[in-house]
């Protein structure tokens, strides 16, 4: 509203016989302050292009045609199962398989998502949790129904249907959101269920 207000004002200093001072006494400064700005912009912009370019061309391995795959986080699509080892990044939103932990659990920290730096502990269901070789995977048949993409990092609702099992509800708990990493933890199996601009990160950027 303070560039409205100074550019009325310059209109105003353009009429002859209303303003005592020159006319070019505001525009100069305005006109300096807009391209100070739009050139921090651009800036701006360059350098959120650079990192995404950067995050996006990280390598992760993705089951598929029964081995696994090295590809770029941009080729992750949704139903994909990714293997994530200890220090990496999430590279989509996961729901949690399988671990090198017993029970399934895994290690978490979130501080891309939230500044907080005290890890988080995750959970897999009893029927994924021992899913440990390729085989195990290959034989996995099963279906997921979830809510849409949205901004809520702390919920989850949904449901998961491994073949010969009952329905299972899902929760934040089965979760590994994009922008997390994986500590304290040697690897984990995880399925995509949200990728890219969907993901609860991109949601809240």
């Amino acid at each position: 509203y303070a560039n409205l207000f100074f550019l009325g004002v310059i209109i105003l200093q353009q009429i002859p016989g209303v303003s005592p001072t020159g006319q070019f006494t505001t525009a100069v400064p305005l006109l300096l302050v807009l391209l100070a700005t739009a050139v921090k912009e651009i800036i701006e912009d360059w350098r959120r292009h650079n990192a995404d370019s950067i995050e996006n061309g990280r390598m992760i391995d993705v089951f598929r045609v029964g081995i696994f795959q090295s590809i770029p986080w941009t080729k992750v699509v949704v139903g994909d199962i990714v293997k994530v080892c200890r220090g990496q990044f999430f590279p989509a939103d996961l729901i949690l398989l399988s671990s090198s932990e017993p029970q399934g659990v895994c290690y978490i920290e979130t501080s891309n998502l939230d500044g907080e730096t005290n890890l988080k502990i995750r959970q897999s269901y009893d029927q994924t949790a021992n899913m440990e070789k390729r085989s195990d995977l290959n034989l996995l048949r099963g279906k997921v129904k979830c809510e849409g993409p949205n901004t809520q990092l702390y919920e989850f609702s949904g449901n998961i249907t491994i073949q010969h099992y009952r329905p299972e509800p899902l929760s934040a708990n089965q979760v590994l959101l994009r922008g997390a990493q994986l500590r304290n933890t040697d690897w984990i199996y995880g399925l995509v269920v949200y990728t890219g601009h969907d993901t609860k990160l991109m949601r809240n950027s």
